[in-house]
């Protein structure tokens, strides 16, 4: 093989290697654009979320508060109202927490399910407050609602660690 041959040859090999490598490039950054914009919409609605969570979490803390104050009060509608918002904005932050667990990455899952567990704390919390009765009744029966509202106070204040 002549010299003219060689240098044809290896300028030819090392053409195809270019061409090889600028292909797996271009792929590669192709993939780096779909990976980069599914990681921002994921992260934008993670932050999304995660506010809704953060704004939830002060509606179930003003609501527990109005709660504790309708029970010093001893205002039935407004306990029950108050209530409704904590159970209504209980169920929305569940809602939120499943939309939220699967763009988490699994380190972060199980916060979100002590989060969950919580939740379901609170709920029971709300749930016992709600079978003292209180209004009208003699005061050994009233007795048990300032426990039951503890509870719930200490559901607040878990919401105010979120």
């Amino acid at each position: 093989m002549t010299i003219g041959r060689k240098l044809m040859l290896a300028f030819g090999v090392s053409l195809a290697l270019t061409a090889a490598l600028s292909v797996e490039c271009l792929t590669a950054v192709g993939g780096l654009g779909a990976r980069l914009e599914f990681t921002a919409s994921a992260t934008t609605r993670k932050t999304e979320l995660v506010g809704e969570l953060k704004s939830v979490t002060a509606d179930v803390r003003a609501a527990v508060r109005q709660a504790v104050l309708s029970t010093s009060l001893r205002d039935d509608a407004d306990y029950r109202n108050a209530r409704a918002s904590v159970t209504a904005s209980l169920e929305r932050m569940n809602a939120l927490l499943d939309e939220l667990r699967p763009l988490l990455e699994s380190r972060d899952t199980a916060a979100a399910d002590s989060i969950a567990a919580s939740l379901t704390g609170c709920r029971t919390a709300t749930d016992l407050a709600s079978r003292s009765p209180w209004i009208g009744c003699s005061s050994a029966a009233t007795a048990a609602k300032p426990r039951a509202m503890r509870r719930a106070a200490r559901c607040s204040a878990l919401s105010r660690s979120l």
